[in-house]
């Protein structure tokens, strides 16, 4: 995720941090360096169970953000705090990609390493998810949950095997419905416990 000067990365040791590329603080080395390194972060999330592989931001909310990675689960946390306001425990080996929609503000797919692509939509439920599909029988791991930008009703994945899919779920799942900015606003500015 990234915006012009602040973004936020994943690490090997499940961290997510909000860095800048304007930093000015000098970091600290434990060796000299002909270079002069800055120390980018600003902020720590509270860490996934294992390494971090995506990031996805929200298009509609500036403070919003998924993670997932090596633990299964998916974090729904806000710039403004270390907790995430929501941890969803989706896979029992990987997530290996998140992603928005760029239509609907509550929601979005995630990729698992059991061969599934779930759709989770906010507005019907934050625990479970509104589609799950199997990618493949053969238990691949999916890669890539992917909106097509122009036709919002459409999302492919590409699995292990190199196959890509894909569906058109329901057009609840393309068309924005009432108040849901309005919802997201009030997700985003729940405080985690």
């Amino acid at each position: 995720m990234a915006t012009q000067r602040v973004q936020v990365v994943g690490t090997e040791g499940g961290y997510l941090l909000k860095c800048s590329t304007a930093a000015e603080m000098v970091a600290v080395l434990r060796k000299d360096s002909p270079v002069p390194l800055k120390a980018p972060v600003q902020f720590v999330f509270s860490p996934h169970g294992g390494p971090v592989y995506c990031t996805s931001c929200s298009p509609f909310h500036r403070n919003l953000l998924l993670s997932g990675g090596t633990d299964g689960h998916v974090h729904l946390p806000s710039r403004l705090q270390a907790q995430p306001l929501l941890s969803l425990q989706l896979s029992r080996k990987c997530i290996f990609s998140v992603k928005w929609s760029p239509v609907r503000p509550l929601v979005f797919a995630a990729a698992s390493g059991e061969g599934e692509v779930q759709l989770f939509d906010f507005g019907k439920s934050s625990r479970k998810p509104t589609v799950s599909t199997k990618q493949t029988f053969s238990r691949a791991p999916v890669y890539c949950p992917e909106f097509h930008s122009r036709q919002a009703q459409l999302l492919a994945a590409r699995d292990g095997n190199g196959a890509v899919k894909v569906w058109q779920p329901s057009s609840g799942l393309a068309e924005e419905g009432p108040r849901e900015m309005n919802q997201l606003d009030q997700l985003a500015n729940e405080v985690s416990d």
